[in-house]
C-alpha cells in the first residue's frame, strides 16, 4: 500500500486482507480438526476426538462432568497442537495479516472520515466503502465513537444510506426533556410514588418512569410517566430484565 492511498486501493486492499484472513484462519481450522484427531488416539481417555479450536485453553470442549484425567488429557492434545510448525506458522500468518488490516484502518480513518462530518455520517462513508459487516469496533475506532454506537443504526446498500433502527427512533422521541422531568417531578411532589421517599430524604434517587415501556411504544405523555425512587424503578420490571413492567398503580 502506498503512503497515501485513495479510498478505491483502500477498499481493494481490504478485499484481499479480509478475504485472506477467512482463507488461512479455515486453513488453521481443518489443520486443527486433523491433529486433534490425530495426536487424541495416543490417550486412552479421550479415543478419537476433533477439535474445532484450541485458541483457549482454558475452554475444555467437554462438559465439566468428565473426570480430571480426561481435561488434562484434553489440555495435553491442545498444547501438542498449539506446538505443531503448521499451526504456528498459519497463526502467524493471520497476526501479519491483522497487523496489515490495522494499518489499512489507519489510512481509512485519514482517507474517508472527515472532521465536517458527523460520527453518523462518517460511519455512512465507512460502510459506504467496506460493506456494513465490517466490525463495530473496527468502525468506532475510526470515527472515534463509542464501540455501541454503530450497532445502533442500519445500513441501506441500495442508498448507501444509513439511518437509526427503529427501537432507536422510537427511543429518541419518547425521552423525557429536561423541562419535562421537572414537571413531572413537581406534579408528583419530588417524590416516588410507590413508596414516598422524596430527593431531600438524603441518597434517594428519583427517576422519571415510563409506565408502558418504550418498547411498547409507551409514550412521554404525562399520563404514562411517574416519578420512581431507583430501588422501585428497579422492581418496577421483571428480574430477568425484559423490560416487562410489574408496577401496578
Amino acid at each position: 500500500m502506498t503512503d497515501s492511498p485513495s479510498e478505491s486501493e483502500l477498499i481493494r486492499e481490504y478485499e484481499r486482507l479480509t478475504t485472506r484472513i477467512t482463507e488461512v484462519r479455515q486453513q488453521r481450522e481443518e489443520l486443527v480438526w486433523e491433529l486433534s484427531f490425530e495426536h487424541s488416539q495416543a490417550h486412552e481417555q479421550l479415543g478419537s476426538i476433533r477439535f474445532d479450536s484450541v485458541k483457549h485453553s482454558d475452554r475444555i470442549p467437554f462438559s465439566h462432568r468428565h473426570s480430571k484425567e480426561k481435561q488434562s488429557a484434553i489440555r495435553e492434545v491442545m498444547e501438542e497442537i498449539r506446538e505443531d510448525d503448521e499451526y504456528q506458522e498459519l497463526s502467524e500468518k493471520i497476526t501479519a495479516l491483522q497487523a496489515e488490516l490495522d494499518e489499512l484502518w489507519a489510512h481509512a480513518a485519514e482517507v474517508i472520515v472527515s472532521d465536517e462530518l458527523n460520527k453518523k455520517e462518517n460511519i455512512e462513508a465507512l460502510w459506504a466503502a467496506f460493506g456494513e459487516d465490517v466490525p463495530n469496533s473496527r468502525v468506532a475506532e475510526a470515527v472515534d465513537c463509542h464501540e455501541q454506537y454503530p450497532g445502533r443504526l442500519v445500513f441501506d446498500p441500495e442508498t448507501e444510506t444509513v439511518d437509526y433502527k427503529d427501537h432507536v427512533k422510537q427511543r429518541k422521541e419518547n425521552q423525557v426533556r429536561t423541562d419535562h422531568r421537572q414537571k413531572i417531578l413537581e406534579r408528583d411532589g419530588n417524590a416516588c410514588v410507590r413508596c414516598g421517599v422524596s430527593a431531600s430524604d438524603g441518597e434517594a434517587e428519583l427517576i422519571i418512569h415510563h409506565i408502558v415501556p418504550v418498547s411498547d411504544d409507551g409514550s412521554a405523555e404525562p399520563e404514562n410517566l411517574a416519578t420512581l425512587c431507583s430501588d422501585c424503578h428497579s422492581s418496577g420490571h421483571d428480574e430477568y430484565g425484559s423490560g416487562e413492567v410489574v408496577l401496578q398503580y
